[in-house]
């Protein structure tokens, strides 16, 4: 999922080269709530943007989305995080 409907022409595009079988969808997931029984919710480089209660509330709902594994990658926010 992504707000950006370019991000997922090209997330799209990229699994069919691959021959990867996944679900794209076009969604804002800070107001609008998760689908339900996805088997992995994969966040990259994202909650850097949020705000400390967005990020809560966003892990909240993975966590009650029934998801079987969430993965995270993120920046660090910290001085080090920011020049890296």
């Amino acid at each position: 999922m992504d707000i950006s409907e370019i991000a997922i022409r090209y997330a799209k595009k990229n699994a069919e080269t691959a021959s990867v079988d996944a679900r794209f969808e076009t969604r804002d997931v800070l107001n609008r709530p998760l689908p339900e029984n996805f088997d992995v919710i994969c966040s990259s480089l994202f909650l850097h943007h949020l705000d400390d209660g967005q990020i809560v509330d966003l892990l909240r709902a993975m966590r009650e989305s029934g998801v079987g594994l969430i993965a995270d990658s993120d920046l660090i926010r910290s001085r080090w995080g920011y020049i890296m």
